[in-house]
């Protein structure tokens, strides 16, 4: 897996790598549905601890639309995003990375909004 060009105080979540710095919705709730438990607990446990500080240098861009801001940066808000969707399975300790008895995921429609 490459590594992720980060800002530089966050170089070290670059590991993650593009498998985790997903730009859709889709793309997000996907990865989270098909990943282990374990393999999202651990991209969890190592990116959530830096939410505040993530989150706090987001807050110093000019803007928080993804498309534009500078590479790394696009790079560290899509991370993000993904960390936080995969809260739910750790946050609410599920037996998985999904609910049971769920509408199914391939049905699903996902809006695409523009500029994001």
């Amino acid at each position: 897996m490459a590594a992720l060009e980060l800002p530089t105080q966050f170089k070290d979540l670059a590991h993650w790598g593009a498998e985790w710095c997903l730009d859709s919705e889709k793309a997000r709730h996907f990865k989270r549905v098909y990943s282990d438990l374990d393999t999202v607990r651990g991209f969890f446990d190592s990116v959530n601890p830096r939410m505040d500080e993530i989150i706090g240098y987001l807050n110093t861009l000019n803007t928080l639309n993804p498309k534009q801001l500078a590479p790394a940066d696009r790079n560290l808000y899509y991370l993000a995003a993904t960390c936080i969707e995969m809260s739910h399975p750790i946050d609410m300790k599920w037996r998985g990375t999904d609910i049971d008895d769920k509408f199914p995921s391939e049905r699903l429609i996902f809006a695409d909004i523009p500029g994001r």
